[in-house]
């Protein structure tokens, strides 16, 4: 009987081993199927939406993971960054919303804290100035905690994003913009976004010569895997930025 017992024992031990198996291979297959599908995105949106949908059925899956939701703030965060102006904010506020869930599950990660931020402050580019001022610690606090865990995350994210933020806050501070884009540009010297970003800045203090060398050198990247739709964006506002630039 003993024996019996223990072999029961062992089987329904063995089965929710199997069972454990299976559902972590449902989370890393939604998962792995989701980031297959984001570097596609540059061919529609439609792709994005579907990404995104392969990472809440890896939510469903396993709960406990905050992984899954930063991928969902990042989605949203670039349907926000290409959708017609109307849209924006509801899909950054998606974003805002990923963010805050994936903290909560893990208030250690890096990425959770980035797209929260990111997804916050693009939220509010038309706000009111007393809005932009409610949120600028929350923002602030938590591109810090990103750079100060991961500096060299989404391609030296977090002080691009600080940059950004002390340029276009109401309290701006673009000496500050300037020291964290080079940063951030020191990390990933070839990543569009920042070159572009450092030359509205550099433009805005009337250094003109280093902006046009910028936006050039904007003009002659060719894009990594999954960043076509990206890279072609940051070039139209290459040209835009150069034809800013007084002769």
């Amino acid at each position: 009987m003993a024996t019996m017992r223990k072999v029961m024992s062992l089987g329904i031990l063995y089965g929710l081993l199997l069972a454990a198996l299976a559902y972590a291979q449902d989370y890393a297959s939604f998962m792995a199927q989701g980031d297959q599908m984001w570097l596609a995105r540059s061919g529609s949106d439609e792709k994005v939406i579907a990404a995104i949908k392969l990472y809440e059925q890896a939510a469903q899956t396993d709960p406990k993971q905050a992984e899954p939701y930063c991928q969902i703030a990042r989605g949203y965060y670039f349907l926000g960054r290409f959708a017609p102006a109307a849209k924006k904010e509801e899909l950054y506020k998606k974003g805002v919303a990923a963010g805050e869930k994936a903290i909560g599950l893990n208030a250690n990660s890096p990425c959770a804290h980035y797209w929260y931020a990111v997804c916050l402050a693009k939220s509010l580019e038309n706000k009111s100035v007393v809005e932009k001022l409610k949120y600028k610690s929350k923002m602030e606090s938590n591109l810090e905690f990103c750079r100060k865990s991961d500096p060299k995350y989404y391609y030296g994210g977090p002080d691009r994003v600080i940059g950004m933020v002390a340029f276009k806050n109401p309290l701006a501070n673009n000496s500050m913009a300037i020291e964290h884009l080079r940063q951030s540009l020191k990390l990933y010297p070839d990543y569009s976004l920042t070159l572009v970003n450092l030359a509205e800045v550099l433009i805005k203090e009337k250094q003109y010569a280093e902006a046009e060398q910028l936006c050039k050198k904007t003009l002659t990247l060719t894009p990594m895997k999954g960043f076509e739709r990206e890279l072609a964006d940051d070039q139209v506002q290459a040209k835009k930025l150069l034809a800013s630039i007084p002769k």
